[in-house]
């Protein structure tokens, strides 16, 4: 078989290494002057490749229950054993996986040297694709391929710097695939407050709870990262795929902070050190900045002890410490949003060989579908696990 595989990121160069393994003629078309840049910039360039929690949980996709057929312990082991056979040695640190390297351009050489016998172009837009009774017409830049089996891994919106813009989803499209609603997704959160330009810089270990139309949803602990225009962090990210698309949906959203999450009983911690001054207790375990913000919106005076507040400043100084809100009025853009939620819909893919129900011999893996994950490396896991099935499944039939 002659099979095509469109874009070089992870899930792309995957395919065709095990699409090449199985026998077969493989044509790599990337529009990059190189595959794999993004790759690069993974993990702030370590390649956050994998998480020992690989579970469904931390996935988003509206078809979850088709997800669900991907995102098992066999093609966890497949995975894996992929990794392996690359050579990579994995270094884990809190779940994480990265190469023991601790450089994301080892695991770019080790994919690309296993590309040894697949013609890979690189500077190739593709402008469409056509299908007749024998065979696929691939059109890029000024030329065409003519091939048995196409697989689609072009890149979503996300991050268009890496040189992608979507535009997998037109074709996607053109052969009557469905797009689910696209957004962005692991991006910051954006509001309007006096208090922002404050607080630009600060970081801050937090529990944080998301809240949809005033009813909890999901909580996150981690560092958060304080901006001129919002709030931003893993834990922050971590809670976008849901509030991005819900914004769109119509739903409000609202975080809260809680900045004493070493302590189960707040007001107790604080009766300890009642007598002391309330801006040194405050020192303890929060950034200056922050203080003054706390205690500007609470209207008490930085000199004043805890024992000497009443109750109805202690209960909001006790509030604003443990569930401080912040509104959130939208996401970061595409431009700055490492994933994107939303995609090709996974109802119309086989789960097991990544082919399309609509069009036979046609395959997708990678950005383009409706999966979109926590970080902590579960998009570079989807991405390579459906790279793996879409490239081995039936190409010799």
């Amino acid at each position: 078989m002659k099979v095509v595989v469109i874009g070089g990121g992870p899930s792309g160069v995957t395919s065709a290494i095990f699409a090449k393994n199985s026998g077969n003629s493989v044509v790599l078309l990337e529009r990059n002057d190189k595959v794999l840049k993004k790759l690069l910039i993974t993990g702030n360039g370590r390649c956050n490749y994998f998480n020992e929690n690989f579970s469904i949980e931390h996935y988003y996709s509206n078809d979850i229950d088709v997800l669900k057929e991907i995102i098992t312990s066999d093609n966890r082991d497949l995975f894996l054993e992929f990794f392996n056979d690359l050579g990579i040695v994995p270094f884990i640190k809190n779940d994480y996986y990265y190469p023991y390297s601790n450089m994301a351009s080892s695991v770019r050489e080790l994919l690309i040297s296993k590309l040894n016998g697949c013609d890979v172009i690189c500077n190739a837009f593709v402008k469409r694709i056509e299908k007749n009774d024998a065979e696929f017409l691939v059109y890029y830049n000024d030329s065409v391929i003519s091939c048995d089996k196409v697989i689609i891994s072009g890149g979503s919106k996300a991050y268009p710097k890496t040189g992608s813009d979507g535009s997998c989803y037109d074709i996607a499209k053109s052969f009557g695939h469905s797009i689910n609603m696209i957004y962005p997704a692991l991006t910051k959160f954006i509001g309007n407050e006096f208090y922002f330009k404050k607080w630009d810089g600060v970081r801050s270990h937090a529990e944080v709870s998301l809240y949809e139309n005033d009813s909890f949803v999901k909580k996150e602990f981690g560092e958060v990262q304080f901006t001129k225009t919002g709030i931003s962090g893993i834990c922050i990210f971590n809670l976008s795929n849901i509030v991005s698309k819900g914004l769109k949906c119509g739903n409000k959203y609202e975080v809260r902070i809680n900045f004493m999450s070493f302590t189960e009983d707040a007001l107790l911690w604080f009766n300890s050190r009642s007598s002391k001054n309330i801006y040194s207790v405050l020192e303890g375990f929060l950034n200056f900045k922050l203080i003054d913000i706390i205690l500007k919106v609470c209207d008490i005076d930085s000199d004043c002890c805890f024992e000497d507040l009443d109750s109805s400043s202690r209960d909001k100084l006790l509030c604003y410490l443990t569930s401080f809100p912040f509104k959130v009025l939208e996401c970061g853009s595409f431009d700055i949003s490492q994933v994107c939620g939303g995609g090709v819909s996974l109802l119309e893919i086989n789960p097991y060989t990544m082919e399309s129900k609509i069009v036979s011999d046609l395959y997708f893996c990678g950005e383009i579908l409706d999966v979109s994950g926590d970080c902590g490396g579960y998009n570079l896991a989807f991405a390579f696990i459906s790279g793996i099935l879409a490239g081995r499944s039936d190409l010799n039939d």
